[in-house]
């Protein structure tokens, strides 16, 4: 296809602005005369109606076409008026003036009428011989006598309508706007001619000529090769920018421009240190979503996402509290994985790295919406200062020009995975607390179970317990099957409150879970042991877990009488291990 000039281009541009410049113009200025044309119209035909009224009142009453006529007759040969009809009340023409013809309106043509009912109208002393039921009798069954129609002749057929004063007006138009473009166009030949003339002294000038006689030389070769080589690498550089900005406005449809701010931000960093951020950028934004969906567990998904990055955690002291809840929690899912778990792992890692020293809660909540569709809601809160400093200025997802490059700010890696989340149909809000991603998903529905679980009842034993569970929804579900057993719970947030209780109150047994007897920089299982002997009365210990090793290692075996019940926890098996204690 063969390319416009620019110069070509700007001249279509102006005139199809000249264009629709000149008809609005026109019609504003017509429709503005026309309006004033209908007002006087309006008004002629009022005065026509007060003093008409009368006479035609009067030939209709006693049916004088030559009263009606009479009446009528001053109105013809006068051009503002199209016609005037008298009609009876069957609707014949009984009288009429029709002066289309003077003003050359064809009689094809339907005009707009203004209507206007006769009514006979008794006088007083008339009135007065007769009852008033009479009266109004006759007013409601011969009060019409006919109807006034009245047509004034339109703008276009008027004597206003003036083509001399439309024509004066597209001349003051047209002869500026086209004075105008002279004006453009003189100015762009001017210049067009400068700049021959100087690509002409260039070309022509000694120092050119010399410097193309030194490029035969074998060192201008090598110069000549290596700017080639220049020219080609910057080439190739500027392509998959090109690239990267189309793949973004493809995968964007709602062209996100701080995706290209972002774009060019890191491009203006050191090319060494970006050029990785920038690659792994691109494919995030590349590659499609929901092209190869799988069936998966949704609950699996999420914690295998969270183990996966429990070492960097460990690395970071960052202390990770994931909770579960929602009534589709338990269902499988139908999603892209591979592309949902980059965007939870790109997300969680970095947060792994702003929450350091600091602990990082994580609620995964998944909820039906309508039928198969569900809502998951993952929200992420933390006392971190740097967090809490992120959410305030809002800068986790956001590109921000005036922030440095942090893990909190200008984050390719945040910026990634919120990408991604839109690729999902996702959103992230702000809280004064949390940020918080949702997303809706397609759950697989699941054979309703038609057993009815065995109802838990009380044992009736006096015993007081102290519960720690890592897993808040774990530690709830605990204390809900202890409640109904008629168990006096008692519950601690942290290993140190476990110690705390022990010191200050007496109970009959401890249930933790397989994490607590684990070491960690703010907990001893050896110093725990040895409080532990030092009381007087010493509670049974019930680990409660998912891992069966549990029961096989040290640590279990070091404890004197302790018992191990698995996840999930049977109520009866729960039951009958107290009433053993």
């Amino acid at each position: 296809m063969k390319k416009v000039k620019l110069s070509h281009q700007y001249s279509i541009a102006y005139t199809l602005a000249f264009v629709v410049v000149l008809l609005v113009v026109n019609f504003v200025f017509y429709r503005s005369l026309e309006q004033s044309h209908q007002n006087q119209q309006q008004k002629l035909c009022d005065l026509i109606i007060s003093s008409f009224t009368p006479g035609i009142e009067y030939g209709l009453s006693y049916g004088n076409t030559t009263d009606l006529e009479s009446t009528l007759f001053p109105l013809r040969n006068n051009p503002e008026i199209a016609f005037v009809r008298v009609l009876d009340n069957q609707g014949t023409v009984v009288s009429q003036v029709d002066n289309r013809g003077l003003v050359g309106i064809s009689q094809d043509i339907e005009l707009k009428t203004v209507d206007r009912d006769i009514v006979q109208k008794l006088g007083s002393s008339f009135q007065s011989n007769f009852p008033s039921q009479l009266l109004e009798s006759a007013e409601n069954d011969h009060r019409r006598l006919g109807q006034l129609q009245i047509a004034s002749t339109p703008y276009k057929y008027s004597r206003a309508y003036d083509g001399v004063l439309h024509l004066l007006l597209n001349l003051g138009v047209i002869i500026p706007l086209a004075l105008f473009w002279v004006y453009l166009r003189i100015r762009q030949t001017h210049q067009s001619k400068i700049v021959n003339k100087l690509v002409d002294q260039l070309n022509n000038s000694e120092s050119y000529k010399e410097f193309r006689e030194n490029l035969k030389t074998s060192e201008g070769s090598k110069l000549l090769n290596a700017v080639e080589q220049q020219v080609i690498k910057t080439q190739n550089l500027r392509h998959k920018l090109n690239i990267l900005k189309t793949e973004v406005q493809k995968a964007r449809l709602d062209a996100n421009t701080e995706l290209h701010e972002f774009i060019g931000f890191i491009t203006q960093q050191n090319f060494n240190s970006s050029i990785n951020n920038l690659m792994m950028f691109y494919e995030v934004i590349k590659q499609p979503v929901d092209q190869t969906r799988q069936l998966v567990w949704s609950r699996d998904l999420l914690s295998q996402t969270v183990v996966e990055l429990s070492t960097l955690a460990k690395e970071k002291n960052t202390l990770i509290q994931e909770s579960f809840s929602g009534n589709r929690m338990s269902y499988q899912v139908h999603l892209d994985d591979k592309s949902f778990k980059q965007m939870l792992r790109l997300l969680i890692q970095q947060l792994i790295y702003i929450c350091e020293n600091e602990t990082l809660n994580i609620h995964f909540d998944l909820r039906q919406d309508y039928q198969d569709t569900a809502n998951l809601r993952v929200s992420f809160s933390s006392e971190s200062k740097v967090f809490l400093q992120a959410l305030k200025e809002q800068s986790l997802f956001q590109f921000k020009e005036k922030l440095p490059v942090t893990a909190h700010s200008n984050n390719i890696q945040l910026i990634s995975a919120k990408h991604i989340l839109k690729k999902f149909g996702g959103e992230y809000l702000y809280f004064s607390d949390e940020i918080r991603l949702e997303m809706p998903l397609n759950t697989v529905n699941q054979a309703e179970k038609k057993s009815q679980p065995e109802r838990i009842r009380p044992l009736g034993l006096s015993l007081n317990v102290l519960v720690y569970d890592s897993d808040p929804i774990d530690k709830m579900v605990l204390i809900g099957y202890l409640t109904k057993l008629g168990i006096d719970v008692d519950k601690a947030t942290t290993k140190q409150v476990v110690l705390q209780k022990l010191r200050h109150d007496s109970y009959n047994a401890i249930l933790v879970n397989s994490e607590f007897i684990q070491d960690d920089p703010s907990f001893s299982f050896t110093n725990f042991l040895e409080e532990l002997q030092h009381l007087d009365n010493q509670p049974h210990i019930i680990i409660v877990s998912h891992d069966l090793s549990v029961a096989e290692s040290e640590a279990f075996n070091q404890l004197e009488s302790a018992q191990f019940i698995t996840k999930p926890v049977d109520p009866k098996k729960l039951g009958e291990t107290l009433t053993n204690l």
